[in-house]
């Protein structure tokens, strides 16, 4: 992730070294997509395309339905939504930071 940012938000090609800020930032970010990869969004198809919503739930322990064995899948749209979000805030961040 790193490189990344390295390649596409340093001018000119002069990949230089990162300063502080900037490698706090994106350790930040790696550290809040790994926990929200540990705690994703978890929702239920039911019938007739129906979803319902399960919340939040460590991914080794999957939410179930109410009282039931009826358990969950991991919402992948929310969750690529909300690392996109986490990678767009850092690149800022990183960006603002950044060398003159």
């Amino acid at each position: 992730m790193i490189h990344f940012f390295k390649k596409y938000f340093i001018k000119n090609g002069d990949v230089g070294e990162m300063n502080n800020f900037q490698r706090y930032i994106i350790n930040i970010a790696v550290t809040v997509m790994v926990v929200m990869a540990l705690f994703p969004p978890w929702n239920m198809n039911v019938s007739r395309g129906r979803v319902i919503d399960l919340g939040y739930a460590p991914v080794f322990l999957p939410p179930t339905y109410k009282q039931t064995n009826l358990s969950g899948t991991i919402n992948m749209e929310t969750l690529i939504v909300q690392w996109v979000a986490v990678i767009i805030v850092a690149a800022w961040g990183y960006k603002m930071k950044s060398h003159k």
